[in-house]
Formats: C-alpha cells, sequence, structure tokens
C-alpha cells in the first residue's frame, strides 16, 4: 500500500505540472528515457506515463520496442503495458501506455519510441540491416507502427554494432531518414562514446549528417565484472593522471575524452547530446580501509530497497540510503554515515560505508555536465532514466532534483570550460591496479 508521504509528494507533483511551475527550458534539447518495466517496481519505486513531466522535457522516448524476425517489423515488448484492449485479444492488453505517452505531446514536448537497448542484443539489428529486403520491410513498418500510436519519430540504440555493420548502419540510417523526412518523423540514435567503439562500428560524420540527434551514452563506463574488480565512478567527467597512460583500464573512459572524441571524428556538435545517468554503479571492496578510485573490490554492491537490482542503484535510491536509519540491506553498514568524497580531477561524487562504495550522480555533478553542454555548443543533453531521479520528491525538496538542474543550468546559459582539465587541491586516493 502506497505511503503517506508518497502520495503527498506524488500530489505535489500533479499540482505542479498543471500549473506548469518549472524551470524555463531553453533551446537545447533535453532528451528524457522513459522505462516501461518502472511499472511493475513497487512504492516508491513505482513509476507510470502519469509521473512523467512533459515540461522537464524536449523529447521523451519509450523504452523500448523490439523487432519481430518474422517480419522484421516493429512490435512491443509488453503487450500487456504498451498496448490497450482494442489492440488485442480479450485479456491480453491492458494498460495503452503508447497512446498515454503520445497524449504527452505538445509544442514543447516530442514523443519518440526507442527500439533495441541493451539487453536486445545487435544480432537483430545486424541481421534486419545487411539484407535490403529486411532493412526495407523495417523501415515502412516504423511509419506505420509509429502513426498507429502517435509516436513522432524513433530512436535506434543498437548497442555493439560490429565492424562488418558499420556500413550497414549508415544504410539503413540513409534509408529511414528518407523515409521519415515524408512524414515529418524524426530519428535519433543512441551510440557509444568510447574511442574503440566508435572507430569499429559508427561512420560518425554520416551518422551526424543523417539523424536528428546523436544521444552520446557517455556513462556505465565502469561496473563490476569479471576482469573489472575494483571501483570507478561510472560517468567520471575528466580522466585523471593514471589514466593518461593508454594501457589503463581507464583510458579514454570519461564524459568530456568521450564526447571530444566524437567532435574529433567528425561529430556535429549542435546534433550531439550528452547522456547523463540518473544512478549509480557501486562495489562491495576487499578491504574497507582501501576506498579510493581503481581499489580492489570483491563482488558488486547488494541490491538496494528500491530497484532490487544488485552493482546499480537509482538516485531515488541512494537519497533513501543517505537517510535511512536501518540499511538492513547492506550488513556492516552504518546507518546515517556515509562519507561523501568528491574527485578534484573527476568533479563527480562517490560514496563510502565500511565496505560499500557506489559511484552516482548529484545535483551539483549534473549541473557541470549541463554546463560543459553549454560550453561545447552541444545539441543538449540526455537523460537516463525518469523514473532513476527522485521524481515524486519523496527524499529531495523538490519533484525531478536532477532533471531539474540540468534544465536549470542549460536555460543560465552558464559555461564550464573542459579545455581547463586542471585537478583541484583534493584528488582522491587512487589504488595501484
Amino acid at each position: 500500500m502506497r505511503s503517506i508521504g508518497l502520495v503527498l509528494a506524488i500530489l505535489a507533483l500533479s499540482n505542479i505540472i498543471q500549473d506548469g511551475l518549472t524551470v524555463k527550458q531553453s533551446d537545447k534539447l533535453v532528451v528524457c528515457y522513459f522505462t516501461s518495466w518502472a511499472h511493475y517496481r513497487e512504492d516508491p519505486g513505482h513509476f507510470d506515463v502519469a509521473w512523467v513531466d512533459p515540461t522537464l522535457c524536449s523529447h521523451g522516448i519509450y523504452a523500448y520496442a523490439d523487432i519481430d524476425t518474422a517480419t522484421w517489423s516493429l512490435m512491443p515488448v509488453d503487450p500487456w503495458y504498451d498496448l490497450g484492449p482494442m489492440d488485442c485479444g480479450p485479456g491480453e492488453c491492458n494498460f495503452d501506455s503508447y497512446r498515454r505517452f503520445t497524449a504527452l505531446a505538445s509544442e514543447t514536448f516530442t514523443p519518440m519510441l526507442s527500439v533495441g537497448g541493451y539487453n536486445e542484443g545487435p544480432d537483430k539489428f545486424s541481421d534486419m540491416a545487411k539484407d535490403p529486403v529486411k532493412r526495407q520491410a523495417f523501415i515502412d513498418s516504423s511509419v506505420d507502427y509509429l502513426q498507429r500510436y502517435g509516436f513522432q519519430g524513433l530512436d535506434i540504440d543498437w548497442e555493439f554494432p560490429a565492424e562488418e555493420d558499420k556500413r550497414n548502419l549508415d544504410l539503413l540510417v540513409g534509408e529511414m531518414k528518407a523515409a521519415f523526412d515524408l512524414q515529418g518523423l524524426i530519428l535519433s540514435l543512441a551510440i557509444f562514446p568510447e574511442y574503440d567503439r566508435v572507430d569499429l562500428g559508427y561512420d560518425i560524420p554520416f551518422l551526424s549528417e543523417n539523424a536528428d540527434f546523436l544521444s552520446a551514452i557517455a556513462y556505465d563506463y565502469h561496473s563490476y565484472y569479471n576482469g573489472h574488480e575494483f571501483t570507478a565512478h561510472e560517468a567520471p567527467i575528466f580522466r585523471i593522471n593514471e589514466e593518461e597512460n593508454v594501457l589503463h583500464p581507464g583510458y579514454g573512459l570519461n564524459v568530456y575524452d568521450g564526447i571530444r572524441y566524437l567532435l574529433q571524428k567528425g561529430g556535429d556538435p549542435t546534433k550531439l547530446v550528452m547522456g547523463i545517468p540518473a544512478y549509480g554503479n557501486g562495489f562491495m571492496l576487499e578491504d574497507a580501509s582501501n576506498n579510493g578510485l581503481y581499489c580492489p573490490a570483491a563482488g558488486a554492491i547488494n541490491p538496494g530497497p528500491i530497484m532490487h537490482s544488485s552493482g546499480s542503484w537509482s538516485f531515488q535510491e541512494i537519497l533513501k540510503i543517505q537517510q535511512d536509519d536501518a540499511l538492513t540491506y547492506l550488513p556492516g553498514a552504518t546507518p546515517m554515515a556515509w562519507s561523501i568524497q568528491r574527485d578534484d580531477c573527476q568533479r563527480v561524487p562517490y560514496m563510502i560505508n565500511g565496505k560499500y562504495w557506489i559511484g552516482y550522480e548529484d545535483v551539483q555533478s549534473v549541473g557541470l555536465k549541463a554546463q560543459m553542454a553549454n560550453a561545447l555548443n552541444l545539441g543538449g543533453v540526455m537523460v537516463f532514466s525518469l523514473d532513476q531521479d527522485d521524481y515524486s520528491g519523496a527524499f529531495s525538496d523538490s519533484p525531478y532534483p536532477l532533471l531539474r538542474e540540468i534544465n536549470t543550468q542549460l536555460a543560465s546559459g552558464n559555461a564550464f570550460d573542459p579545455t581547463d582539465e586542471t585537478c583541484g587541491d583534493e584528488p582522491a586516493p587512487v589504488c595501484e591496479i
């Protein structure tokens, strides 16, 4: 049963949306991903279309659709949630969330659909894009699918295209853009800015010219997995000195180096959108006293109380645990005793409690990133995802603190010069790796 506090916060959010009392939007894009699976979480993590504030986003992207390999057309991932009773047989579809999402459309909010994502993998895209018949079927059916549900564009989230996919991705984007222009539809891509992935799978000048915008996935640089058993922030703004070495596991894995590389490879800055995560990745330290950057980790941090995801915690969740006086899901942690650090080189926060270590974003770090987008004359900022910000304001002074600060800084014109990479006086301790 929803708590009284959360109900009051949601009512406050509803009033803010209805009254239009939101921060002034700039002419920059603010691209917001909406993840449909958040609907299935328990409170306070339950998130639905009704929680979306379209006044804080220029483009909303509904994640995700799938590819039907029988017809090479778009298909819903979750018909029960995505579609309405009129679309399916009795009892098969219920929430009509596609149409509820596209009903938010206005002169300042453009609803789009994303296909693919991390869990989809590259195989379907690869098989479709290399075959002219399948590619045309996908393009033609996509136009019909988007118009049927009221989406105004498609976001292609083809993750990890291989070298042999590079030319085929160009063909897909070029042909799809031509078809979309005839119908007034928007085409965007989500791409990884790491130098090795860029060189392998992306023709940046062509994609930049033909897509309406490119969202740089400038996060998930670090998390715990086999071969990565050490602490590191998932989305640092700058490199530390140790990462100057091309053999270092953090070489090139920061926001500025990634964005700069895309620009050097021919990307149009005005079409490039900087991705910012509304979550953090965490680790369990091997030795609680060895708690800086690149220090040995024994595993991913335990699942949190909202997302229930090992290794990854939403910003909402992070605020909750900072205020939690129990921390039963983190054995050995001391309630209300998080040590919050901010590396003066990377300019992002991480927090420690005993053996638990989490790198994350906060209002200050996302504000700096938005200011950097201003300084580089980028097209704007992308946020993944709405449901991971403190969208109800349950643990903050207002709803959507991260998204609100991004809008504020983009509109302000404040610029954070990324060419001045001088570290401050308090760099984080670094373990030898």
